[in-house]
């Protein structure tokens, strides 16, 4: 900063006021992580087939908006689609497993 004569850099970031950020836990039980694509408004993913165990964080979900409500709102949204995803697909792959075996 001395040496250009400015205190900070000007950075293009997303045009939201607020930001939310909530973490998964495994509270449906323990789960399989799925071989999905995670969505990118998720962080601190696990490797597909990692074994969480109930109670254990999963994943981080993040939410935008223009205001506090919003932000977190989105993200409580996130949070319930990311755990129906993971946990419905870990029954599909039980099931295929399963079937597989048969």
């Amino acid at each position: 900063a001395c040496r250009t004569g400015t205190l900070w850099e000007t950075r293009n970031l997303p045009p939201f006021a607020a930001r939310a950020a909530q973490i998964l836990y495994a509270d449906r039980g323990d789960v399989t992580v799925p071989d999905i694509d995670w969505p990118a408004w998720t962080a601190d993913r696990p490797l597909a087939q990692s074994r969480i165990r109930a109670g254990h964080p999963i994943a981080t979900v993040f939410g935008e908006g223009a205001d506090s409500d919003t932000a977190f709102k989105q993200s409580e949204d996130r949070l319930q689609s990311l755990a129906d995803l993971i946990y419905s697909s870990d029954i599909r792959d039980l099931k295929e497993t399963i079937h597989a075996r048969a």
